[in-house]
């Protein structure tokens, strides 16, 4: 049995790559730039984020609570 660690990968394309261009000018045309303090949480385990997120520096870490109620970094996006 071998451990298939690919599955774990998170893809890095373009998630509007293909996306029809009146579709994309919508979203151009509700582009909000906002500049967010370290230490500031977008949204919690549970519930759903108020828009999509592209960062263009820093990270956000994302974190999982288990049952014990500790939180564990799952992954860390950056640029």
């Amino acid at each position: 049995m071998s451990f298939n660690i690919e599955k774990y990968y998170f893809n890095r394309t373009l998630i509007l790559e293909g996306l029809p261009p009146a579709e994309l000018q919508l979203l151009n045309d509700k582009l909000a730039y906002l500049e967010i303090k370290k230490g500031t949480i977008l949204y919690k385990e549970g519930n759903y984020p108020n828009g999509v997120y592209f960062l263009n520096k820093g990270k956000v870490k994302v974190f999982q609570t288990n049952e014990e109620g500790k939180e564990q970094i799952i992954y860390i996006y950056t640029k």
